[in-house]
């Protein structure tokens, strides 16, 4: 089982997080925090994964935590992209293949569609990511529609968190289960 801390002010996206943590038979929710400093404040060793609003404050704070927990692994969230603070894989790095994501295999997703995959992890947004792999936005837009269709997953949020929670970004550890599918439905 990983524990899971929450830190989120507003009202529903904690509640979002809370609910597909408890859906979940991988995860346990130990606490949820409505501040960075209460997450220092309330950090033991027992919490393997922290989803964090994200914030200058949160960032200082996951500073301390990852210097404090190492092995600890902290998601970032904003209304705007999700990324894995210090876990994600550089831009260019390769996605891992063989593993399943939602209800599609990694397999079943075009190059190009593990290429925005991959630069979705980085945090930056659709435009970034367009001037980067040299497509339009739109373009970028389409593959992750596609994804999400392919996935059964219903937001990118999902998408990118389920994708490193599988160990398809370049350095985070694959875990021991193949389909998480079924926690968020």
């Amino acid at each position: 089982m990983t524990y899971v801390m929450l830190v989120e002010d507003r009202p529903v996206p904690r509640q979002m997080f809370e609910s597909l943590v408890d859906r979940s038979t991988e995860y346990d929710l130990l606490l949820a925090v409505e501040t960075p400093a209460e997450a220092e404040a309330h950090m033991n060793a027992d919490v393997r994964l922290i989803v964090m609003g994200r914030s200058p404050e949160a960032e200082g704070s996951a500073d301390r935590i990852k210097a404090a927990y190492p092995g600890v692994q902290i998601i970032m969230v904003s209304p705007r992209v999700e990324y894995i603070y210090e876990e994600y894989p550089a831009p260019g790095a390769p996605l891992r293949t063989g593993y399943r994501i939602g209800n599609a295999d990694v397999a079943e997703l075009t190059a190009r569609e593990r290429e925005v995959l991959r630069e979705l992890l980085s945090g930056d947004g659709d435009e970034e990511i367009a001037m980067r792999l040299r497509i339009s936005v739109w373009t970028v837009r389409h593959h992750i529609k596609s994804m999400l269709e392919k996935t059964g997953f219903r937001n990118r949020t999902q998408l990118a968190v389920r994708a490193v929670i599988c160990g398809l970004g370049e350095g985070t550890p694959p875990r021991e289960f193949t389909n998480i599918s079924d926690e968020t439905d």
